[in-house]
């Protein structure tokens, strides 16, 4: 059985290429590997390059309004049509080292039935961490127990084996068939472009299902891409107000309302305005005195 590797995007057809590009360029890999773009509506000649340069690739057309969430489930249900026995999940702008799916196939294997999720590395000349997991929240207070300090320098020496993780973006994370069965596909409703990743992984701790991050997965991201509004980027007031907005915004206060009351319980309120009230403060730390 093979594995699918699921790519949505939208008008980014340039990064996309970059990805499949390093994807074609992988060694020491022994398993089967399908891959699935899912293209929601681009109008860039994204599915035109894909026919053209990369007639193996299985594409999934959106409408234009699937967003990331559903776009990923799509993709996850044509990959279960055809027999894959999991699903890894990759941005469309990521950078994957050329070992990086034989590094996979042995962490599937060392870890079944888990979720897996990857180091996400800055795209510099000399990286820092962007993600290496999450030890536990405080839903008191929102604080999440990084095992590494976001943005610290990376250090091969020290950033190595696996540790459990009650959180994962969907970047470089790994789906078992046999999890998705258990937890079902990622929740489109509540979640339609940003949280469910982290929704689905903090669902499957609670389930018992265990979730780890393999620092011998590392990714390159560009951060600078993150959608706007994002606190930790340096932008104009304007923009990072309109991050609150509508459900598909990053920092959606709907969203983030819908999430608190999910996994923070009795806290929810309480985690909700603490959790807004810290992306404020992360601001204006960056933008005015950084």
């Amino acid at each position: 059985m093979s594995i699918a590797i699921v790519i949505p995007t939208f008008n980014r057809k340039n990064h996309l290429r970059k990805l499949l590009e390093n994807l074609a360029q992988q060694v020491g890999v022994k398993e089967m590997y399908q891959i699935v773009v899912v293209v929601d509506g681009s109008t860039d000649g994204t599915t035109e390059m894909l026919s053209n340069e990369f007639p193996d690739t299985h594409v999934v057309n959106g409408t234009g309004q699937w967003f990331w969430t559903k776009s990923l489930n799509e993709g996850i249900k044509f990959a279960k049509s055809l027999g894959c026995k999991g699903v890894l999940h990759l941005n469309d702008d990521l950078t994957v080292p050329e070992t990086y799916l034989s590094a996979l196939e042995i962490s599937v294997a060392a870890h079944p039935d888990t979720i897996i999720g990857s180091l996400c590395l800055t795209a510099e000349k000399h990286p820092r961490i962007f993600f290496a997991g999450v030890e536990r929240i405080n839903w008191c207070t929102t604080r999440r127990k990084h095992y590494f300090k976001t943005f610290s320098p990376y250090d091969e020496s020290v950033h190595k084996g696996t540790r459990p993780s009650c959180e994962l973006p969907g970047r470089g994370m790994y789906l078992p068939t046999s999890v998705i069965e258990k937890t079902g596909l990622l929740d489109e409703v509540r979640f339609p472009q940003y949280k469910s990743d982290t929704d689905l992984t903090l669902t499957a701790v609670e389930r018992n299902i265990k979730v780890i991050i393999d620092y011998d997965l590392v990714l390159y991201n560009q951060v600078d891409l993150t959608g706007a509004g994002a606190s930790f980027k340096k932008e104009p007031i304007v923009q990072f107000i309109r991050g609150f907005k509508g459900v598909h915004a990053h920092n959606s206060l709907i969203c983030d309302w819908r999430f608190y009351k999910k996994h923070s319980k009795c806290f929810f309120i309480w985690s909700f305005m603490i959790s807004n009230l810290r992306k404020v403060g992360t601001y204006f730390r960056v933008n005015l005195f950084s």
